[in-house]
């Protein structure tokens, strides 16, 4: 089983999971990250779903915890919610 990303419980955010990372760089998946052709399928949208990780006001604050686990916070890949909705018809669900 191959998995994409690795979730990280402590900081509550995501890392691309090694084995994936080598298999990514080998089909050429890696743009600016190996997981932007993922949010762009689960977005439905070219652009909006290449962004859907730009969180990086979201990884400041996981910077101390992260270097603790021998990971630079560049790696961190942190899911803002409000990012999925539009205003138009709300959110579906809360933030949480």
């Amino acid at each position: 089983m191959i998995k994409i990303l690795r979730y990280l419980e402590d900081l509550n955010c995501f890392v691309v999971d090694p084995h994936y990372k080598k298999i990514a760089d080998i089909l050429g998946l890696t743009e600016w990250n190996e997981i932007v052709w993922i949010g762009r399928f689960f977005t439905l949208d070219n652009d909006h779903g290449e962004h859907w990780f730009d969180n990086w006001k979201l990884r400041e604050p996981l910077e101390a915890k992260a270097a603790e686990l021998g990971l630079d916070s560049s790696e961190l890949f942190v899911l803002d919610p409000d990012r999925f909705k539009n205003d138009a018809d709300g959110p579906c669900h809360s933030s949480e």
